[in-house]
């Protein structure tokens, strides 16, 4: 667990971290929320921790919540992440069988454009893994009891178990709620003492503020996913140069063999045989333009040389 938070901290931006200390009471005392079960994953490669993921599920909307998914900057390359979140997928198959809804928050404001594990960049990569963005105005709640003069902004990233491009506004509002409610509060009551009440206002006013913005409307639409990369995909095995050649080759020794073995057998020679020799010419054109586009126009320029030629004689 200890490597686990390093790699977390050394990972996440300070604005956006959960308190580690936090973090560890949770961990020892799971039943401190009794709104959600939370998992923390260690992320392994070749049997060390490369990453960390904190996850919950809320039963009261069959939601899982990805609080946390980091993995640490030199790891990163070949397809690691696509390969934990094909494992997290399937533990969260296994253990939340009756889930419906998988969202994750993202940051999105200026101060993280270039960072690697926010902004636009994470929510390029979770499209690819089956999330969809909600197409909502989207604040973050603050992680400490303090009135700040602004808030971050953000996206709300949704997937389930088939792709949806739009959620009923009253289904959306619900999964809110939780966020707010069952996440963020069921969290934090447990640090916040006596300032508990001033921070469960705070996220109030992030629920009004989100319910007037969608007063009028009916529905929330989603930005689809691209694709799904956590489910295994068969690709057909391209011929490539080597073998497209290797094949033109045969193909053309084939009909040069046929055409060859006929003149010979009927005595073809003089005209008869140089006619021959454009026919052999002309089929291993006509066999490399099947693949090529390029070959193709040449054959077509050889055909039309060819007349030329035939009608001045």
């Amino acid at each position: 667990m200890t490597r686990a938070l390093v790699v977390f901290v050394r990972n996440t931006s300070h604005v956006l971290r959960t308190s580690t200390n936090q973090i560890s009471f949770k961990f020892d005392h799971p039943e401190s929320n009794s709104r959600c079960t939370m998992y923390y994953i260690g992320l392994k490669r070749d049997g060390v921790i490369v990453g960390f993921c904190m996850l919950g599920y809320f039963p009261r909307a069959r939601v899982v919540l990805i609080d946390h998914l980091v993995i640490d900057a030199e790891n990163r390359k070949y397809g690691a992440f696509f390969v934990f979140a094909s494992l997290i997928r399937s533990l969260i198959e296994e253990r939340f069988p009756a889930f419906d809804y998988v969202v994750a928050e993202v940051a999105t404001d200026r101060e993280f454009s270039d960072d690697e594990v926010s902004g636009k960049a994470v929510i390029k990569i979770l499209r690819q893994v089956g999330f969809g963005e909600v197409r909502v105005r989207y604040a973050l709640a603050n992680t400490e009891p303090r009135e700040f003069r602004r808030t971050y902004k953000g996206s709300l990233l949704i997937r389930a178990a088939q792709k949806i491009s739009s959620l009923r506004a009253e289904e959306f509002l619900t999964i809110y709620n939780v966020i707010l409610f069952d996440h963020y509060l069921g969290w934090c009551k447990d640090f916040f003492g006596s300032l508990t009440p001033k921070y469960e206002s705070h996220l109030n006013q992030l629920y009004i503020s989100m319910e007037n913005q969608l007063r009028d409307k009916a529905t929330v639409f989603v930005n689809g996913a691209t694709e799904d990369q956590t489910v295994p995909q068969t690709k057909p095995r391209s011929t490539g140069p080597l073998m497209k050649s290797t094949v033109h080759v045969i193909l053309f020794l084939l009909v040069a063999t046929v055409l060859i073995g006929l003149g010979w057998l009927f005595a073809i020679t003089g005209m008869l045989f140089l006619s021959t020799v454009v026919v052999i010419i002309l089929s291993f054109a006509a066999i490399m333009s099947l693949t090529n586009s390029r070959a193709l126009n040449l054959t077509q320029q050889l055909i039309d040389l060819l007349k030329r030629i035939f009608r001045k004689e």
